[in-house]
């Protein structure tokens, strides 16, 4: 999965990448703000606008089953997986029609002060420790192991857990990949290796 290639087109809602194997990732410009109100509605409806034909529905009767910190799951389709990431001004929606996936999205900051808590957050949910030689190459560096992290756990369907030896057993039975999707941002999707 590493040197999966997705292609590009305009979509209604936002973009849509298209790789070739039963994966969609659609990429939505989202107001710029923490509030996630009005991305989770639009995410929803871009979900609900590519699964309508699948389903031979309209978009407004697909059925979503959500709860509050997990992806939402399509009603009575157990084998669609579903995973959403929001930032500030992007979201992303990930679906695997033939099992789970997980994806994470991190707007890189441009704060030097942030860059102190690399040491700690790697060490405490990463089990390892991030080089660079600048600030800036530590935080690219540190956003993209920890979003190829959260891309994994979201897959497994389990919450943020620090690290520990069980863990990186359960983690070596997935596969990661480098999206990109807008400058400023790093993006990761997992699922389970082949």
């Amino acid at each position: 999965m590493q040197g999966l290639k997705f292609t590009v087109r305009t979509y209604q809602t936002g973009r849509i990448f298209l790789p070739e194997d039963n994966l969609l990732l659609v990429a939505v410009d989202t107001p710029k703000t923490a509030i996630r109100e009005q991305a989770r509605q639009l995410i929803r409806q871009a979900l609900r606008e590519i699964l309508a034909p699948l389903l031979a529905c309209p978009p407004e009767t697909v059925a979503l089953i959500t709860n509050p910190g997990q992806a939402p799951q399509v009603a009575n389709r157990p084998e669609i997986g579903v995973s959403i990431s929001h930032e500030p001004e992007l979201s992303l929606l990930a679906i695997n029609f033939a099992g789970p996936l997980g994806v994470d999205l991190m707007h890189l900051p441009h704060n030097p002060e942030w860059s102190s808590e690399i040491d700690v957050l790697a060490r405490d949910y990463l089990g390892r420790t991030i080089s660079g030689t600048t600030p800036e190459a530590r935080q690219r560096n540190f956003a993209e192991a920890w979003t190829q992290h959260e891309a994994i756990m979201k897959c497994m369907g389990c919450g943020l857990e620090e690290f520990n030896p069980a863990l990186q057993e359960r983690i070596a039975g997935y596969q990661t990949c480098k999206l990109n999707v807008k400058p400023g941002f790093i993006a990761s999707l997992a699922r389970l290796k082949a």
